[in-house]
């Protein structure tokens, strides 16, 4: 099946292949699911070695409980708002989430609200399209997580925050980045996080035509001294995962950690992470929206990794959505 927009992007898949090929402007991509890990682009592997990959990961996450009330389950009670809880507020709230700021904009921005209070869903609304059981991507969620995968392995005396000579190619004033500044984006390094640019923009070229995400990142140049100069970047996530990747000698070990050691223990079921073939990062969480808060927030996230409040508020604070 092919599906041509407007904007001249064509998406093809085939539901029993479990394959599907994206092209627009920039260029052609193609994908393979893979069970436990998701989609992951074909680039610089073969599909028979990213499949290879799949064997010895946990199985499926099993469903919800249809009948349990959230979040041991799927059943949501939205008449019984705690006390305390000021409705007419809570309301305009959900409304303004889903207002279209932008009449130019043909369709809202928003696709899925999710508000929990002590644990309980107290409101919720999904677009025209959208429902509680769909996955969705977490895109820049990935970036906590990241941190607090970062943080467990700290914990488990694997990676050191001061540590520094990350990557074997920075051998240049680059070698000078503690993997702490990566964490807070003050590393330094020149990225340009801009998605209207009119020339194609450095996360652009990043997520659409680079097979080796991190490597794509790496190699810019510095444009501060490490730790002086603060920058939203994408391309700072994908060098973190990449050292996060090399902290394990085994890659089924990598493949399993985050479902493992973070999600699984928070109650914050993921069934995959889509993933590069070469980019090591994390990519895009894959949640349904009840899902993607689990029994926390990102707040309950940090603090599993580091077991400190201050530390957690300083992580979350630096690389956010």
């Amino acid at each position: 099946m092919s599906i041509r927009t407007p904007n001249a992007v064509t998406a093809s898949y085939c539901l029993f292949g479990k394959q599907a090929a994206f092209s627009c402007f920039i260029g052609t991509q193609t994908a393979i699911f893979r069970e436990g890990l998701g989609c992951t682009l074909i680039h610089g592997r073969t599909e028979e070695a990213l499949r290879a990959q799949s064997p010895g990961l946990p199985p499926p996450v099993p469903a919800s409980n249809p009948e349990a009330l959230y979040p041991e389950g799927e059943r949501v009670d939205l008449e019984t708002i705690p006390p305390g809880i000021d409705r007419a507020a809570l309301k305009a709230g959900v409304e303004a989430a889903f207002a279209r700021v932008d009449p130019k904009q043909p369709h809202h921005r928003t696709r899925a609200l999710v508000v929990v209070y002590d644990g309980r869903i107290v409101a919720e609304r999904y677009a025209t399209g959208f429902e509680p059981i769909m996955p969705l991507l977490g895109w820049s969620m990935a970036k906590t997580a990241t941190n607090a995968l970062v943080g467990l392995r700290v914990q488990d005396g694997k990676l050191a925050l001061a540590a520094r000579a990350l990557l074997p190619e920075w051998h240049d004033s680059r070698r000078e980045i503690t993997l702490d500044q990566l964490l807070h984006m003050t590393s330094g390094l020149a990225f340009s996080e801009d998605y209207e640019a009119a020339d194609t923009s450095d996360v652009e070229k990043m997520l659409y035509l680079k097979g080796d995400m991190s490597a794509y990142a790496a190699e810019k140049p510095l444009e501060h001294t490490p730790g002086t100069y603060w920058s939203y970047s994408s391309g700072t996530t994908n060098i973190i995962a990449r050292v996060l990747r090399q902290s394990f000698a085994d890659e089924q070990e990598y493949l399993r950690f985050p479902r493992e050691r973070l999600f699984e223990p928070i109650g914050c079921i993921a069934p995959f992470w889509s993933r590069m073939p070469r980019a090591y990062s994390l990519a895009h969480p894959i949640f349904t929206p009840r899902r993607a808060i689990g029994r926390g927030s990102a707040f309950c996230i940090c603090a599993m990794a580091y077991g400190r409040a201050d530390v957690c508020c300083r992580k979350i604070g630096s690389q956010t959505a």
